[in-house]
């Protein structure tokens, strides 16, 4: 282990000087550009998203129930399910008869009950991702469903993509509001379903995954102008069927295709999406109004994944068109812009919440190629660190627990993409015990995320969630004990930003209550 160096104040020194500046400012926390005080945003919250574990149909009771316990000792206040339209249906070839009702024979919401109800139990709030249109809603001349060698959208279209049905989507989202409105009680259950308020209008409809076309014949923007099409009408219904709802949109994925004109076709930019979907544009710095339609939403999201990820690593970055953790003060100062030229409804006071709706990295191991265990946690906390500070509130991971990857022989329906990225290890077996299944250094990473910058040889900033509320304290490494340098009121979940005058290399951790952050080296230079 490295030895530290200490500080050139005295630790009584700096102790004094820090009881004085807290009492003086209080806690120093990180204002995002543009965005309201930090005392009136929103509960900075912890969110998750792993369908595997908390709703898949072949998901046991008993391994929800673990997972979720997982999740809520972690302080996740938030999961998101993926709703798929497509799946609620009993015959997708057919409308339902009463669209709009979640009574209609060829709806089957089961599944979505279960897990629903499992996540009240634990008292975390659900979100609702809405996304894969059944047969019957998806839009004149379709391509095939299969790409041969060589094609790309839109010579072929996955399912449930292909210009999707603003009606019909709204029907289906006044369907879910109904029954999620915490007072529907299903045929043959003796209690009312809990109350689902998010409900999200489709997931990365900026990719060709999720809709097509992204653009029209003659190669102008498409995708934008459907999706907020879909978008207003989804939010007037699900409104209307549960006053108080709260519609999110558009969650859209990081990257663009910078100049490829092939990958125009698969993918539009997300700082491009946005200005089509909210009809602006912008010149010589200035935002600036391009046509009358608004799109209506209450929070608005965006998937924003680092760009140091196996599976994405290989995407060059546009910085212009991408959204990552490092630049995403783009997206939110174009967002305050756009409010404030009234270009999106409803008028909210101080601006809408952003939320990270989803991030994740992986490890090695159980990929060879990943980065390690401890560069997976640090990935995560500089990403948190960096979306509080640029405007985001919420911040959802994707997910608990890794996958098992595809294997020909031994797991013909396995993982393919994204196998590596869960706080969790996935031994393969069922059932099992928290201490066979400890979770990686990610886990503390993301519910007690803490880092260290060095603005100078002489200076430092410390950045934290507190996952408990009391007195937080900041310590140093000094000749192999552990002295506290910083002691700080915090709040739950309210990141908390403390100068630190210290010199030379050091190994830093913060600590509240019986919680401890992992340890941050910082380095010795400015």
């Amino acid at each position: 282990m490295t030895r530290t160096k200490t500080s050139a104040v005295s630790l009584r020194y700096l102790t004094l000087v820090f009881a004085a500046l807290f009492l003086i400012l209080g806690i120093w926390s990180s204002v995002p550009p543009g965005s309201a005080a930090a005392a009136d945003r929103p509960l900075y919250q912890l969110a998750l998203y792993d369908n595997a574990e908390f709703m898949d149909l072949d998901t046991p009771e008993p391994q929800r129930a673990f997972w979720l316990d997982r999740a809520d000792e972690g302080g996740t206040g938030l999961i998101r399910l993926d709703l798929i339209w497509r799946n609620a249906l009993v015959d997708e070839s057919v409308a339902p008869t009463a669209p709009s009702s979640p009574a209609d024979p060829n709806y089957d919401f089961s599944a979505y009950d279960a897990a629903v109800r499992a996540a009240n139990q634990r008292g975390m709030q659900v979100l609702l991702t809405i996304w894969g249109a059944p047969e019957f809603a998806e839009g004149v001349g379709r391509p095939p469903l299969e790409c041969a060698e060589g094609q790309i959208p839109p010579e072929c279209a996955g399912k449930g993509t292909w210009k999707p049905s603003a009606s019909a989507f709204a029907a289906f989202g006044a369907a879910v509001a109904t029954r999620y409105s915490g007072s529907y009680t299903p045929p043959g259950s003796g209690s009312p379903l809990p109350r689902v308020r998010y409900l999200q209008a489709w997931n990365e409809a900026n990719l060709f995954s999720f809709m097509n076309p992204q653009l029209n014949p003659d190669g102008s923007p498409f995708v934008a102008g459907h999706y907020r099409s879909m978008l207003n009408a989804f939010y007037d219904a699900v409104h209307a069927a549960q006053p108080g709802a709260v519609v999110i949109g558009p969650g859209t994925a990081p990257a663009g295709p910078g100049t490829d004109s092939d990958l125009a076709q698969v993918r539009t930019g997300p700082l491009d999406f946005m200005r089509q979907m909210f009809c602006v544009r912008e010149s010589g710095g200035q935002v600036k109004v391009d046509c009358s339609s608004k799109p209506k939403l209450d929070v608005f999201a965006h998937n924003a994944i680092p760009s140091a990820n196996r599976d994405i690593g290989a995407l060059p970055y546009y910085p212009n068109s991408d959204l990552r953790p490092s630049n995403f003060e783009r997206g939110t100062r174009l967002l305050r812009a756009i409010e404030r030229l009234g270009q999106v409804t409803p008028s909210v006071s101080g601006g809408r919440s952003i939320w990270a709706t989803e991030f994740w990295t992986g490890s090695n191991p159980p990929d060879p190629g990943a980065p390690s265990l401890r560069s997976q946690a640090d990935t995560i906390q500089r990403a948190m660190r960096m979306l509080w500070q640029k405007g985001a509130d919420l911040f959802l991971y994707f997910k608990l627990r890794d996958q098992v990857p595809y294997d020909p022989v031994s797991n013909p329906e396995g993982c393919t993409r994204q196998c590596n990225v869960g706080l969790f290890p996935n031994t393969a077996t069922w059932p099992f015990t928290v201490a066979e299944q400890p979770p990686k250094p990610a886990m503390t990473a993301f519910t007690f995320p803490f880092t260290v910058e060095r603005v100078s040889s002489k200076a430092a900033t410390a950045w934290f969630r507190p996952p408990l509320k009391g007195n937080a304290v900041i310590e140093q490494l000094i000749k192999g004990r552990w002295t506290q340098t910083v002691k700080i009121g915090v709040r739950k979940g309210v990141p908390v930003t403390a100068k630190l005058s210290i010199t030379g290399k050091a190994k830093l951790r913060a600590r509240v209550g019986s919680l401890t952050s992992l340890v941050w080296s910082l380095s010795g230079k400015g």
